[in-house]
C-alpha cells in the first residue's frame, strides 16, 4: 500500500513539475525597468564607457521613450558625445530633446524658462568649442554636408536664438553668429545677424560690439565691388561715429581701430582704382589734372593706407615726367 501511494504521488508530481519547467522555458523575458535602464547607462557614463552608455540611451529611444524619459535619453547622449569631443553630435542630441510647443505649454512657466536656458547654455558651450576649429572641417557633419568650425558654430548659435529668442543668451548668440559668418566670408548673412541684434535688443550691452562688427561686415562685403558707395558708406560712417566715443574694453577699441583702418583702405583703393582704370588711359590735360586731384585726395584723406603710398609714387613719377 505504501508503495502504491508512492507511485501515485510520483505520477501526479512529474507532470506538475514538467509543466512548470515548460512554462519557464517559453515565458518571454520582460525588459528591465526604465529606472534600472537609465541607472546602468549613467553608471557607464561615470565609468567612461561612453559607447556602451550611448547604446542604452539609443535603445530607450528606439523602444519609444517619451516625456521625461525621452528627454533624459537625449541629454544622456549629448553628455556622452561631449565627453568624446563630438560637439556637433552633442548639439544635435540636445536639439532633438527640445519639447514640442504643446509640451512646452504644459510646463509651468518658471520650469519652462529654466529648462530652455539650461539647454541654451549647453549649446553655447558646444558652439564655442566648434568655433575653435576655425576654417578646419569639424569632426562630425550634418546630413553629410561638411562644415568648418565657423559654419557649424554659426548654425548652433542660430538654433539658440530660434529656440529661445527673448532670452539674454540670444543676444550673445546673435553677436557670435555674426562674427562666425564674417570669419567664414559670408558677409551678407553676418550683416543680417548684426542687424537683428541691433533692431531686436537696442539697449543691450552687446550693441556697441554689434555696430563695430556690422561696419566691418559692410566694408568687407563691398570691398570686391570697388569699395563702399552711397548708403553703405554713410551708414558705416554713422556706425563708427556712434561707437567712437563710447567707453570701450581694450579688445573692442582695437577692433574699432582695425575696422576704421580697413574701411579707409577700401575707400582709398576705390579712388586709386578710378585713377588707374579711367584717367590713366587718357592723355589729355583735363584727365591728367583730375588724376592728380584724386591722388592728392587719397594722400590727404587716407595718409596711413597702402593706397596712399602707391598714390605718392604715382605723383612722384608724374612730377618727374614719367607719366602715370
Amino acid at each position: 500500500m505504501h508503495k502504491l501511494l508512492s507511485l501515485l504521488l510520483l505520477a501526479l508530481t512529474v507532470p506538475l513539475f514538467g509543466g512548470e519547467t515548460r512554462n519557464v522555458e517559453t515565458r518571454a523575458v520582460p525588459p528591465p525597468p526604465r529606472k534600472m535602464l537609465y541607472a546602468s547607462a549613467k553608471a557607464l557614463e561615470r565609468a567612461g564607457e561612453f559607447a556602451e552608455a550611448k547604446a542604452i540611451y539609443r535603445m530607450a529611444l528606439h523602444n519609444g521613450a517619451g516625456g521625461r524619459n525621452k528627454d533624459e535619453a537625449f541629454l544622456g547622449l549629448a553628455r556622452c558625445e561631449e565627453r568624446e569631443g563630438n560637439f556637433w553630435a552633442a548639439f544635435l542630441a540636445v536639439e532633438s530633446s527640445y519639447p514640442t510647443r504643446d509640451e512646452l505649454l504644459n510646463l509651468p512657466a518658471a520650469e519652462r524658462g529654466d529648462e530652455l536656458a539650461r539647454r541654451a547654455k549647453m549649446e553655447m558651450r558646444y558652439a564655442d568649442e566648434l568655433l575653435k576649429f576655425g576654417d578646419a572641417e569639424t569632426p562630425a557633419t550634418q546630413d553629410g554636408k561638411k562644415l568648418n568650425g565657423y559654419q557649424a558654430a554659426a548654425a548652433i548659435f542660430y538654433a539658440v536664438v530660434y529656440n529661445n529668442p527673448q532670452a539674454p543668451v540670444a543676444r550673445t548668440a546673435l553677436l557670435r553668429r555674426g562674427d562666425c559668418l564674417k570669419n567664414a566670408g559670408d558677409f551678407a548673412e553676418a550683416e543680417k545677424s548684426y542687424r537683428m541684434l541691433i533692431n531686436t535688443f537696442p539697449d543691450a550691452p552687446e550693441i556697441t560690439a554689434a555696430k563695430i562688427s556690422l561696419a566691418s561686415a559692410l566694408a568687407e562685403k563691398t570691398a570686391d565691388t570697388g569699395g563702399l558707395r552711397g548708403r553703405e558708406e554713410r551708414e558705416t560712417t554713422d556706425l563708427l561715429l556712434s561707437t567712437s566715443t563710447a567707453p570701450l574694453p581694450p579688445e573692442l577699441r582695437e577692433k574699432l581701430a582695425a575696422t576704421k583702418s580697413e574701411i579707409d583702405e577700401n575707400k582709398a583703393q576705390a579712388l586709386l582704382a578710378t585713377v588707374k582704370n579711367h584717367y590713366a588711359k587718357r592723355s589729355n590735360s583735363r584727365d591728367r589734372h583730375a588724376a592728380t586731384f584724386l591722388l592728392n585726395d587719397i594722400l590727404d584723406r587716407y595718409p596711413q593706407t597702402a593706397a596712399a603710398a602707391e598714390a605718392a609714387k604715382m605723383l612722384g613719377k608724374s612730377a618727374a615726367g614719367g607719366g602715370q
